[in-house]
């Protein structure tokens, strides 16, 4: 799902300031979403996940065991982007077509641990940020 934010003038001691308006609409649905999967899945893993609450979708591959759930107490991964939970507590907004939505997940590692990335065409997984080799998962 994309986002429009329009700017404003508004004259502010005799000059032109730009501020940016806090209003931001959806420029991007399709007839379904969010309850609907925009396509067939790309791997036989990926799952459509849809949050009702947060009113959004996305396709989930979990490679871990742990089951689908999100973990509202954000613990934090290797990096910012990287959460310890199986379900996306946010939508990624950076969304501007149904091709893109189609290929978007939440990919989950062997540890629970997931961030959002792209599923490419031929199944392969593309994630922002690798998990380095000597990082190790936090346990309860």
């Amino acid at each position: 799902m994309g986002i429009v934010i329009p700017f404003h003038i508004y004259k502010i001691k005799e000059t032109n300031v730009h501020f940016t308006s806090l209003k931001v609409k959806k420029v991007f649905e399709y007839k379904g979403y969010p309850h609907f999967a925009p396509c067939m899945p790309i791997r036989n893993d990926m799952q459509w996940y849809s949050d009702p609450e947060r009113e959004f979708g996305v396709w989930i591959v979990n490679q871990s065991e742990h089951p689908i759930f999100i973990n509202l107490s954000m613990d934090m991964g290797w990096s910012g982007l990287v959460f310890r939970s199986t379900a996306p507590f946010y939508e990624n907004t950076n969304v501007h077509s149904r091709k893109m939505r189609e290929h978007l997940a939440w990919i989950v590692d062997d540890h629970g641990y997931g961030q959002y990335g792209v599923v490419e065409d031929n199944g392969n997984l593309w994630v922002p940020s690798v998990k380095p080799p000597t990082w190790k998962p936090v346990t309860t």
